[in-house]
């Protein structure tokens, strides 16, 4: 490339280069299943760090006399990372039906609602069992998220300075 060449936007996989070209699915759908392959070795590096916090929130808060939000915490993580599967199966079968078949948008965004009405839900009612369960739910789900972003954020970094 000489100096003097005009700079060339980068051309996606899926995306074609030029306007009169046909989109490559095969492309989308190759880079679908690398962003799904990360995403899933992401969510599968957190679960032993989730298990041991889990753990060590229910030891510590059992012996500080509230054991009913320990518990909530483990029951929180655990929702956690049933809802990043679930996420990660719907994306999946989001991707596959783009690169063949009718796209149907309104089953994608359903999923992602009935999931986490599901989720909110389960907090609701065991915050009016017990009041400290339900809390303990509430902090589960926003550690699980911290440890998974900080996991992408990481493993981002890693590739960008690569």
């Amino acid at each position: 490339m000489n100096v003097e060449d005009p700079p060339q936007a980068p051309v996606l996989s899926g995306a074609p280069a030029s306007p009169d070209q046909e989109p490559n699915p095969e492309g989308v759908a190759q880079a679908a299943a690398f962003g799904y392959a990360e995403i899933a070795a992401q969510s599968k590096r957190i679960v032993w760090p989730c298990c041991i916090l889990g753990g060590l929130v229910l030891v510590g808060l059992a012996l500080l006399k509230q054991p009913f939000a320990g518990l909530g915490v483990c029951i929180g993580l655990a929702l956690g990372m049933v809802n990043a599967r679930l996420l990660q199966l719907s994306v999946l079968r989001r991707f596959q039906s783009a690169s063949g078949q009718a796209v149907k948008g309104g089953a994608f965004l359903a999923s992602g609602l009935v999931r986490l009405g599901g989720i909110t839900c389960v907090a609701v009612v065991l915050a009016l069992i017990e009041r400290p369960l339900g809390i303990g739910v509430v902090v589960g789900l926003a550690v699980y998220q911290i440890l998974l972003l900080g996991a992408s954020a990481v493993v981002m970094y890693r590739q960008v300075r690569a």
